[in-house]
C-alpha cells in the first residue's frame, strides 16, 4: 500500500494537553540524541513528574508557570493566579494516572498490571515539609518524598538505587553507577521510573529465530537473534514521508508495539519525524490497513539513563534549575531550594513472548507460515519502535534502535 501525504500528519490543532507536551518533549529530547545512538524514554512519565511539582503547589510564581506552559494547560494563567491551571492538572494528572495504573494483563496464569508508575522525590535531610505538600504530593499525586544526607553521596545512590531496584522489581538495579554522580550540595532530587509489561496476541516462536545480520547506521553489520513470524498486521507504507510502519498487538489489547523504518537506507528523515513527533502518530496509525506480513525483529534490550535538565530548559522550564532563582518555596521555607538532579530511567526488552515478558510465560502461538505474505516486512537496520496507546493516542515508550543488544 502507498499513500500520499495529505499534510494532516503535521497538524496538532486542537489536541488534548498531553498530546501537545509530548510532541514537544520528544522533539527537543530525540534531537538530543544523535541518530547513530540508542535512545528510550517515557514521556508521559515526565509529564507525570511535573504536573506533581506544579499541581501539588511546589513550585510558585515564574517557576511554576514555566513548567504550567511547559506542560500546555488550558486554563489561562499568571504568576498570581496558577489556582484554575493547578486544578487542570490535577485532573490531568488523576485521570491518566488511573487510567493507565488500572490496565492488566494475563502473565503466569494470573492477573497482573501492565504499567506500574513510582515518582520520587528525595529531599535534603532536616527540612521541614509544608504540610499542604506532604498531603497533596501523597493523595492527590500517588508520589512520595523520602529524606538524605546528600553530602553522604554513597549512601544517598545506594538509598536512591534500592528504591528505584524496589519500584522496578529489579529490572532497573541501579541508577547511579558512581556516587559521585550525586553532588555533595543537592538539595532536591527527582527520579522517575515508569515499567511495561505485556505478552504479544500472537508470540514468536522461538525455534523460528536465527542469527541474522544487522546494519547499523555507520555501515557495519552485526549478528542478532532475529524473531520472525508472519501474521495479520497494520501496515503503512508512505513513500512521500519517506516511511514504512507496522504494528504488532500485545494481549492486552490496549496497547500496540510500532516499529518504523525508513524506506531509504540513506534517509532517516521520515523516521525521525514520527520519533519526534513531526508526524502525527495517531494519523499513521489511522492509515494503515492490514496485510498478512513476514515481520522480522531482532530480540534487543534497550536501557537509557539521562538527565531531563536540559531538555526542559530548552522546553521553557528554567528558573527551577537556577540558583536562587527558582522558587519551591511550596515545599519548604527553610532554605531556597532548586533542582540540580533530574534524571529518567529506561528500560525495553523486547523477546519472542512479548516485552519484558517473563521467562516462564505459557501462550499460544499460531504460526501463519501457510499464508503467502503479502509484505516483507524486515527489521535488519536502525528502526524507530514505540508503545502506543491506543485509547489515548500517545506513546508510553518511544525509542530508536541502532544496535540491538
Amino acid at each position: 500500500m502507498c499513500i500520499r501525504s495529505d499534510g494532516e500528519v503535521s497538524d496538532y490543532e486542537g489536541q488534548p494537553s498531553q498530546v501537545l507536551f509530548m510532541r514537544n518533549y520528544l522533539g527537543q529530547t530525540s534531537f538530543d540524541f544523535p541518530v547513530d545512538q540508542n535512545f528510550l524514554t517515557s514521556p508521559i512519565n515526565v509529564l507525570f513528574l511535573l504536573a506533581t511539582l506544579f499541581g501539588s503547589g511546589a513550585t510558585k510564581g515564574r517557576t511554576a508557570l514555566e513548567i504550567g506552559q511547559a506542560l500546555q494547560l488550558r486554563r489561562d494563567m499568571t504568576e498570581q493566579n496558577l489556582k484554575p491551571a493547578m486544578e487542570e492538572v490535577k485532573m490531568l494528572y488523576r485521570d491518566l494516572y488511573h487510567e493507565l495504573s488500572a490496565e492488566q494483563t494475563m502473565m503466569n496464569d494470573r492477573q497482573t498490571n501492565v504499567i506500574k508508575i513510582a515518582n520520587g522525590i528525595f529531599l535534603k535531610t532536616g527540612y521541614e515539609v509544608d504540610t499542604f505538600f506532604n498531603w497533596s504530593v501523597q493523595n492527590e499525586y500517588f508520589s512520595k518524598f523520602h529524606q538524605l544526607n546528600f553530602e553522604d553521596n554513597a549512601e544517598a545512590a545506594r538509598r536512591i538505587n534500592s528504591w528505584v531496584n524496589t519500584e522496578t522489581k529489579g529490572l532497573i538495579p541501579q541508577l547511579f553507577l558512581n556516587p559521585a554522580e550525586i553532588p555533595r550540595d543537592t538539595r532536591v532530587a527527582l527520579v522517575n521510573v515508569l515499567t511495561f509489561k505485556d505478552t504479544w496476541q500472537r508470540m514468536f516462536l522461538p525455534v523460528q529465530t536465527n542469527v541474522e545480520a544487522f546494519t547499523m547506521s555507520n555501515g557495519r553489520r552485526i549478528d542478532v537473534s532475529m524473531m520472525s513470524i508472519t501474521e495479520e498486521l497494520p501496515y503503512l507504507y508512505d513513500s512521500s514521508l519517506g516511511i514504512a510502519m507496522v504494528r504488532k498487538w500485545f494481549k492486552n489489547g490496549r496497547y500496540s508495539f510500532v516499529v518504523v523504518m525508513p524506506t531509504d537506507k540513506t534517509d532517516m528523515t521520515g523516521m525521525e519525524s514520527v520519533l519526534s513527533g513531526s508526524y502525527r502518530l495517531s494519523v499513521l496509525v489511522e492509515k494503515q490497513e492490514d496485510r498478512v506480513v513476514s515481520f522480522r525483529l531482532p530480540k534487543f534490550k534497550l536501557e537509557s539513563v539521562f538527565s531531563l535538565i536540559g531538555s526542559l530548559e530548552s522546553m521553557g522550564v528554567r528558573r527551577l534549575f537556577q540558583k536562587g532563582m527558582a522558587d519551591m518555596t511550596g515545599i519548604t521555607n527553610s532554605e531556597r531550594l532548586y533542582v540540580n538532579l533530574m534524571k529518567q530511567s529506561n528500560v525495553l526488552k523486547v523477546d519472542e513472548a512479548g516485552v519484558e515478558a517473563a521467562s516462564a510465560v505459557v501462550g499460544l502461538a499460531v504460526p501463519l507460515s501457510f499464508v503467502r505474505p503479502e509484505v516483507m516486512f524486515h527489521v535488519n537496520s536502525t528502526f524507530v519502535c514505540i508503545i502506543y496507546d491506543e485509547q489515548l493516542k500517545v506513546p508510553i515508550f518511544a525509542g530508536r534502535v541502532t544496535r540491538p543488544t
